[in-house]
């Protein structure tokens, strides 16, 4: 048995730890958690062919898809389609929010 390694990034809006990248398995996965800071934003963003669920670990999250805006809380799970170009940014004024996102095809 081997430990695999995570990579850490911060970024202008927080923190991304990539915890898989895999080509080969399913044609595309990644996994990993995400950190978005208050007040903070990723650029409006695809994945292609590839769906992306997230799960909120902390916090409360407003994910815009395509304009549509859509209130997510922690415990609860959204799906973004593929094709679909995305954001999300805190809904609370004091914090920010974590979540865990697998992007891969849709099966």
């Amino acid at each position: 048995m081997s430990k695999l390694s995570v990579q850490i990034t911060e970024e202008s809006f927080g923190q991304v730890i990539h915890l898989l990248e895999q080509e080969e398995c399913c044609g595309s996965l990644e996994v990993g958690i995400f950190t978005c800071d208050q007040g903070k934003s990723l650029e409006r963003h695809g994945h292609g062919d590839c769906a992306e669920w997230c799960y909120l670990l902390d916090g409360e999250a407003i994910f815009d898809i395509e304009g549509e805006k859509t209130t997510v809380k922690q415990g609860e799970m959204i799906l973004l389609p593929a094709h679909s170009q995305h954001l999300s940014f805190s809904a609370l004024e004091d914090r920010g929010f974590t979540s865990i996102f697998i992007v891969t095809r849709k099966v």
